[in-house]
Parts: C-alpha cells; sequence; structure tokens
C-alpha cells in the first residue's frame, strides 16, 4: 500500500513518484550512456575486433532490446523532471528522439536519423539536468552559476 499526497498543482501522487522526481537527474544520464555504448560501442566492438580477425555476431535483438530500454529509461526520467522544475519542453524532445530512435530501430531507416534521435535524447537529459540543478539551487536561496 502506498501512500497518496497532493502535489503542489493539486495532483495525486505516490510518495515512491515524489521521492524518485526529487533525487538528482543522473539517472537518465546513465541510461542515456548505457544507450550510446549498446549502439556505438557495440559497432565499434565488432569493428575492432573484425580487425584483428575474430569474428562475432552478437544477437541483434537483444543489442536493440538494450538500447530501446535504455533510452525508454532516460526518457522517464526526464518525464519525472516535469514533477520537479515543471517545464514539459525538455520531455517533448525526449519523446520526440524516443520516437525516432524506435522508428530506426523497427523499421531500419536511415543512420542520420538515429543520429538526430540521439542528438535530441541527449539535449533533453541535459536540459532536464540543467532545469532540476536551477530548481535545487533556488530552494535552498542560491542563484545558479
Amino acid at each position: 500500500m502506498t501512500t497518496r499526497t497532493v502535489h503542489e498543482n493539486g495532483a495525486f501522487a505516490s510518495m515512491r513518484v515524489v521521492r524518485t522526481a526529487q533525487r538528482p537527474a543522473r539517472t537518465g544520464m546513465v541510461a542515456m550512456a548505457i544507450s550510446l555504448l549498446a549502439c556505438y560501442g557495440t559497432l565499434a566492438l565488432i569493428g575492432i575486433l573484425s580487425a584483428l580477425g575474430v569474428a562475432l555476431s552478437p544477437d541483434q535483438t537483444l543489442v536493440k532490446s538494450v538500447i530501446v530500454a535504455s533510452t525508454l529509461l532516460a526518457t522517464a526520467s526526464v518525464g519525472f523532471g516535469v514533477l520537479r522544475h515543471g517545464s514539459a519542453l525538455p520531455l517533448v524532445i525526449a519523446a520526440c528522439g524516443e520516437a525516432l530512435l524506435v522508428t530506426r530501430v523497427v523499421f531500419g531507416v536511415d543512420r542520420l536519423l538515429e543520429l538526430l534521435a540521439f542528438v535530441l535524447l541527449a539535449g533533453a537529459v541535459y536540459v532536464d539536468f540543467r532545469l532540476r540543478t536551477r530548481v535545487r539551487c533556488a530552494a535552498r536561496g542560491r542563484e545558479d552559476d
């Protein structure tokens, strides 16, 4: 059983959701790093091993699943940031990046689309982190540097 509280905008939220939203935005950055490593790190590893004469063929379904799951986690982290700072702009940008990335993974469209998706998602995670930092500094009574 979770305790429900009234948030400052009048909406109900469970205490677990509120505590998660009040933590630093490192979850989004870690999830973004995992998705980048799963995507481009796998390509680099295969390239390096191929140059050394080792043939490696990872399960593409597993790699794609890790990429999509970690970008979904990054988008969810940005979504929790909306509860903290109140700006929906990073969430909209992250959702656009997520949609482009899922389109790329599922349908195999242009690689430029994949790069654009990662840029959008990384930008959204960065903006969310800056907004959370600004709110945290304002709560302490200081200006953000």
